[in-house]
């Protein structure tokens, strides 16, 4: 497939492009508009001390509602990487920063999961996922500007009842709960004392 043609269709608080679009092997030109989110963060945020797993609750356009995610935001800073954005998001809509002192490095409690398209089919949107399961809280929550984020505080077993009741609606929070459990269930498996040829997983 070739590009031949592109050009803004719409310039607002986002934008869409319009493209023309050569496939050589049946000869044919077709137009295609594409939403142009650019790259953003999401991650699953774990506070130790206390047990409990930190979403945040907005009003979203796209759902007109109120929808409970992960913490994301855009990397709309020039020159920001993944990370730095992903900093700077846990300040704003969570007042949190990435544990870290004398004994523990900032590494140590975030880790990248890859990063992902949402929906290739008409959206430029990637986003980079991560896990932080470790934090201190150092500020206000509740995001900048117009946004108005409620914090939500959730245990595994409140986290498991929304899932199973249809109350968490959104995509990539609800694929990295499941990748989070998957993992944690993978590193338990792993982690099984081994007896000759045989697996004790009597623990898992």
């Amino acid at each position: 497939m070739q590009i031949k043609k592109e050009e803004i269709a719409y310039g607002g608080y986002f934008k869409v492009k319009k493209f023309e679009i050569y496939n050589p092997n049946k000869n044919l030109t077709s137009t295609r508009e594409c939403f142009e989110r650019g790259e953003s963060v999401a991650a699953l945020v774990y506070d130790q001390e206390n047990d409990l797993y930190l979403f945040t609750k907005q009003y979203r356009i796209g759902s007109q509602s109120h929808l409970i995610e992960i913490i994301a935001g855009s990397m709309d800073v020039d020159g920001e990487t993944p990370l730095d954005a992903l900093k700077r998001e846990l300040k704003e809509e969570l007042g949190v920063e990435i544990y870290s002192d004398e004994n523990e490095k900032e590494s140590d409690n975030v880790f990248y999961t890859g990063s992902y398209y949402v929906s290739p089919g008409g959206c430029s949107e990637k986003v980079h996922l991560f896990i932080v399961n470790k934090i201190k809280y150092v500020g206000q929550p509740g995001g900048v500007d117009d946004e108005d984020i409620e914090i939500v505080k959730l245990t595994i077993d409140e986290i498991v009842k929304m899932l199973n009741n249809n109350e968490i609606e959104d995509l990539k929070t609800i694929t990295m709960i499941m990748r989070y459990f998957v993992n944690s269930f993978v590193e338990n498996i792993v982690s099984v004392v081994k007896t000759g040829n045989k697996i004790n997983i009597s623990k898992v």
